[in-house]
């Protein structure tokens, strides 16, 4: 960390030369979700830009693309943007289930088990670890993560409550 932030979440394990205490907070899984009422088998893949093909949930998509023999319908460089466009009827992706999940205009066709899981790493900043702010703050996130009902339904209350007051 180059002191850009005091805590950080990713989505990937911090690289060994930094110099940040990391811990694994959650694995996320990911489902294949289509809107509400759509067919999968005729819907085309949502992909993502090339420059973020090493993502998992990206080679994912891609790999299911190609044994298709097809290409996407539309690439995005943001989950949010996907979500909103498979809302949308333009097409299937996949999808952190924690977000998706709680969406009523989408529904998960990929079954009970997810197609994936990503980590989900805390980073803190070592000379700052013993701060009241943040230890605070990471108790405060871990107890988000351990009820991860409790952080999806928080987040669709901001979102409604964000539709409401933005004129």
């Amino acid at each position: 960390m180059q002191r850009d932030a005091d805590i950080a979440l990713r989505l990937a394990r911090p690289d060994k030369e930094q110099s940040v205490i990391a811990r694994r907070l959650a694995r996320l899984p990911y489902a294949v979700y289509v809107p509400r009422g759509g067919k999968a088998s005729r819907l085309p893949w949502i992909s993502y830009e090339e420059s973020m093909s090493s993502l998992p949930h990206v080679a994912w998509i891609n790999r299911a693309i190609r044994s298709l023999g097809g290409s996407p319908a539309l690439i995005v460089n943001d989950s949010e943007i996907a979500l909103h466009a498979i809302s949308q009827g333009y097409g299937r992706s996949l999808l952190p289930c924690l977000i998706a999940g709680r969406e009523p205009a989408l529904r998960r066709v990929s079954g009970a088990t997810p197609v994936l899981e990503r980590e989900l790493w805390l980073l803190v900043n070592p000379s700052l670890r013993h701060l009241a702010r943040i230890k605070a703050a990471v108790i405060w996130i871990e107890g988000l993560l351990g009820d991860s009902s409790k952080l999806g339904s928080a987040a669709v209350r901001r979102a409604r409550a964000d539709q409401g007051t933005d004129r």
